[in-house]
């Protein structure tokens, strides 16, 4: 959702992926899922799991040793979490602050900043994902003299749902609604974005003219992109913009989105192996696996997650245990979708979210949960490769 799942879930036996809206089996205070993930840049690589029962889970995870549980709250009880997002905001010449976002899958979103308490926004409809400024790092600082430039928060839901927030410096926040399609509006389930979004980045969008001609958006790459049923995907171009392409999936339902943090790649997948990829020149180059010739990257896995590090290193999760990763192939000698081998059986595990941390003290690192309570962290060795694989031990 970024990590935000669907929590149209699966069942713990096995991913059916059928999208009905029923629980899974191991929606219990024993044995939940982790529907969220987020893990800080600082040196334990503090990490943070929502489970589908409301808790937000906090471990320690400094890559010498197996993920250690600390310590854990119950944020909305029997909600699961599908967002969740913790780093320190700072301004140049100004005091930075931390802030904590959780969203559950509910009609609220709850926000702590700084010093204070935690505080809760109502919204309209239900929520499935979230998406927060400079999602990849722990420590969050722009370089500007703008007193008034804000943090962009991103979550998304039922009927079309966009909320969007912004977070200043004096430890305020607005936020706004807007329904993004027209009536009936699909079901939004994950929303993405560059490494950095805030106001003065929106601004800049929204004034910059690129000389493509009356009309043209402001910054026709894109900023951040919005996924969900029916095959939708809308871009932020200094205006909320719905894709029109036959180059999509038909009648699917994306699950998850990702982007390459400095530029306008991007990548999305869900329901039964959909997906599309674009790159970073103009509007309208998205493409997927809805048109004859085109790949299944996923072999109709029904993927429910991605991160990115950068154009060459995405992955992808999904039901069954599904690990995918983006990257060089030695044997086509291109950049490549490819199974990914834990070490583990995952057959029985639906993998929910996944968090790609760059080598912020320490090196480059893939989080992944699902059900089953599964956490799994790897770390890059010396040539890009995730070759060691470590998991959470039973917590209380």
């Amino acid at each position: 959702t970024p990590p935000g799942a669907d929590l149209a879930l699966p069942n713990s036996d096995g991913g059916t992926g059928d999208m009905t809206g029923n629980p899974p089996a191991d929606m219990t205070a024993a044995q939940p899922t982790y529907t969220s993930v987020f893990v800080l840049g600082d040196t334990n690589r503090t990490t943070l799991v929502g489970s589908s029962t409301g808790e937000v889970r906090t471990y320690t995870n400094d890559g010498q040793r197996a993920p250690a549980f600390m310590s854990k709250v119950v944020q909305a009880a029997g909600k699961p979490i599908v967002g969740v997002w913790q780093g320190d905001l700072s301004w140049y010449s100004y005091p930075s602050y931390n802030a904590t976002i959780i969203v559950p899958e509910d009609k609220q979103i709850f926000y702590k900043l700084g010093n204070g308490t935690m505080q809760s926004q109502t919204t309209t409809q239900t929520l499935h994902g979230l998406w927060v400024g400079a999602w990849n790092s722990g420590l969050v600082s722009v370089s500007t003299m703008d007193q008034n430039m804000t943090y962009a928060v991103y979550a998304v839901g039922d009927a079309g749902l966009l909320v969007t927030g912004a977070i200043g410096r004096l430890q305020s926040a607005t936020w706004k609604e807007t329904l993004l399609g027209t009536a009936p509006r699909p079901t939004l389930r994950a929303v993405g974005g560059l490494n950095r979004i805030t106001s003065y980045d929106i601004d800049g969008c929204l004034g910059v003219d690129m000389g493509m001609g009356p009309g043209a958006p402001s910054c026709p790459n894109g900023l951040s992109w919005v996924v969900g049923d029916s095959s939708s995907i809308w871009q932020f171009e200094g205006m909320w913009r719905q894709i029109a392409s036959t180059q999509l999936p038909a009648g699917r339902s994306f699950l998850g989105v990702t982007a390459d943090p400095y530029s306008a790649y991007a990548w999305t997948a869900g329901s039964a192996g959909a997906y599309a990829t674009r790159d970073n020149v103009g509007p309208n180059t998205w493409t997927g696996n809805g048109v004859s010739g085109l790949s299944m990257p996923f072999a109709g896995r029904q993927i429910r997650a991605m991160c990115a590090f950068n154009t060459g290193d995405v992955w992808a999760v999904g039901d069954l245990g599904t690990i995918y990763r983006y990257a060089y192939d030695l044997g086509s000698a291109t950049n490549a979708w490819m199974a990914v081998n834990v070490g583990k059986d995952l057959s029985k595990v639906d993998l929910m979210a996944v968090h790609c941390l760059p080598n912020n003290n320490g090196p480059a690192r893939v989080t992944i949960v699902g059900t089953n309570r599964t956490l799994l962290a790897g770390e890059a060795d010396g040539g890009g490769n995730y070759s060691t694989w470590q998991a959470a031990a039973d917590v209380p």
